[in-house]
């Protein structure tokens, strides 16, 4: 079985070519996914709490680095991430 519980390339927008400025990043929650996940790892124990951290990395490199971290699933994940200081690139 493979997990795949790593980081995802998001992209606002296929209109935008430039990455600057304010951005709120979400993550759709899924219940039943997760369920099905834990249950084939025998993992039952009670779910305590569910954070959905952000990270951003640069082009060849290694390093992630944390943008911010949300717990609110009802809002789904919402985390403000300032990019006007970072270089625009893929």
């Amino acid at each position: 079985m493979s997990y795949n519980w790593g980081p995802h390339y998001i992209i606002p927008s296929e209109v935008v070519k430039k990455y600057s400025g304010n951005v709120m990043l979400r993550e759709e929650y899924n219940q039943d996914l997760l369920d099905k996940e834990l249950e084939e790892t025998n993992l039952t124990r009670p779910i305590l709490r569910i954070s959905n951290p952000w990270y951003y990395r640069k082009k060849d490199s290694d390093t992630w680095i944390k943008a911010g971290e949300s717990d609110d699933i009802h809002a789904n994940f919402p985390v403000r991430w300032d990019t006007t200081d970072l270089q625009n690139g893929q």
